[in-house]
């Protein structure tokens, strides 16, 4: 399967734009206007629209009912200065995590078009490549695929996954993650995308590791584990136990001096919505332990608490960690 023959098509693209203008503005009578003649124009525009749709509802990141429908005249009543009603902080609460949320499903809606295999919220996936090598996806994670050239090439877009690889040396197996590039003939291993780093590890068998701003190709085999750090282009490598190597396949994360910051983002791929972490200095101590995915809501206040903070939860789909 090739994965660039299709993803940039531009009526994809527009219906993913009319989308997020639409749920931004749904009391503009011309927008709404503008579209239906857009949308009448073909069936493709149709079709295409459809699917924007259901990739929205699929990935749960913005539910109509925190969409806010702007007031009639005859639903406004006088104030008294200085008075605000609760109905105004309601409202106002509602569009603060509408505008939050449409800046979370913009990229959301972007990976989705670039992407060969996708999941949601909470959703894991494993997924039989052409060659017969399997790739399990962990939450929120998306990949593409190329075939088309002398190397299997799969792209990580988001998130997690874990591979299983069959060897071929004549056709090497390569995972590109930002710039991180892993080459493979048939191995097990994981690689994990963060915003902060991206990380590599060895179940069975051994990778090569590129590493950008690294002189040297890394080699890792069984237990090895190599974080490269994005912003300071660097990267360190360590030992773990094997069979730790994505835990998350079995809904248990086993997590080792990972900061607080990353298990925000980690556990956020089994919440729908946004995380807010008010206090910018906790993301970046250090935490250990064993979580359960099943219940990530309760992991969650178990980290803002093992900071001495709290977990707020302003609406379902926008929580906010800050100190106590």
């Amino acid at each position: 399967m090739n994965g660039t023959n299709s993803k940039n098509n531009p009526v994809r693209l527009q219906a993913a734009h009319w989308l997020l203008r639409l749920e931004g503005s749904p009391g503009d009578g011309a927008l709404r206007n503008e579209f239906e003649s857009w949308l009448q124009q073909n069936e493709a525009h149709r079709a295409a629209f459809r699917s924007a749709e259901h990739t929205w509802a699929r990935l749960g990141k913005l539910p109509p009912e925190l969409i806010a429908t702007p007031a009639t005249p005859a639903d406004i009543l006088p104030l008294k200065p200085r008075r605000r009603p609760r109905i105004f902080w309601a409202s106002a609460g509602a569009l603060l995590a509408a505008a939050c949320l449409l800046l979370v499903a913009a990229p959301v809606i972007q990976r989705h078009l670039e992407a060969d295999h996708i999941t949601g919220v909470a959703e894991l996936s494993d997924v039989v490549l052409p060659d017969g090598s399997l790739a399990s996806l962990d939450a929120d994670s998306a990949i593409a695929v190329d075939y088309s050239g002398a190397e299997r090439k799969v792209i990580l877009l988001a998130g997690q996954a874990f591979f299983q690889v069959h060897p071929n040396p004549d056709r090497p197996f390569r995972v590109n993650a930002a710039d991180l590039s892993v080459r493979v003939t048939g191995t097990a291993f994981s690689v994990d995308k963060l915003a902060s780093t991206v990380t590599v590890a060895v179940q069975s068998g051994t990778v090569e590791v590129a590493s950008p701003g690294v002189a040297e190709v890394s080699r890792l085999g069984m237990g090895d584990r190599l974080v490269f750090d994005r912003q300071a282009r660097s990267a360190r490598q360590e030992q773990v136990v094997p069979s730790t190597v994505a835990s998350w396949r079995s809904r248990r994360l086993v997590v080792h001096d990972a900061t607080v910051g990353d298990m925000v983002e980690i556990l956020g791929r089994y919440l729908p919505g946004m995380i807010v972490v008010r206090d910018g200095s906790m993301n970046g101590r250090s935490i250990s332990g064993v979580i359960d995915l099943t219940q990530p809501r309760e992991a969650l206040n178990a980290l803002a608490e093992s900071q001495h903070g709290k977990l707020s939860q302003i609406t379902p789909y926008l929580s906010v960690i800050s100190k106590r």
